[in-house]
């Protein structure tokens, strides 16, 4: 009788050890689902949240808009709690500082100082799963 209930008492312990075990596997699993759900995790609302900060910029734009797009990529690209980042692709036939899909912030801000006012900028941007991806500024020297 007595090897009987240690018998029981240690079947306990080990099933609830197996438990504690799952308990704990299953929280890690949550903890890296946002992670790994990156844009396919973002409901529609908080899409279309995240593409009215940028879509306003869209088209031909003057050099304050596009240094404020700019801005606005760098802050969102720069925050802790945005999973996804902007990449930025500056093309200007007058500069030295063009830049290819980058989300570099030092890259960015050398972008946004090569912005001048004697041209106009077109805007485009690239969509991955209804979110905004990447952003595509073209300059034109305007005539004179």
């Amino acid at each position: 009788m007595e090897n009987a209930s240690k018998a029981l008492i240690i079947a306990g312990a080990i099933l609830i050890a197996i438990v504690l075990i799952a308990v704990g596997v299953l929280v890690v699993n949550n903890m890296n689902e946002p992670v790994e759900q990156g844009v396919e995790g973002m409901t529609d609302q908080a899409k279309q949240i995240f593409n009215r900060k940028f879509e306003s910029y869209q088209g031909t734009q003057n050099a304050n808009n596009v240094r404020a797009l700019l801005s606005a990529i760098r802050v969102s690209n720069e925050s802790d709690t945005q999973i996804h980042k902007v990449q930025v692709t500056y093309k200007s036939d007058e500069s030295t500082s063009n830049i290819t899909n980058t989300t570099d912030e030092d890259k960015i801000t050398t972008a946004q100082e090569d912005i001048t006012t004697d041209a106009t900028y077109t805007v485009e941007f690239g969509y991955d799963s209804g979110v905004i991806t990447s952003v595509t500024i073209t300059s034109s020297k305007v005539s004179k």
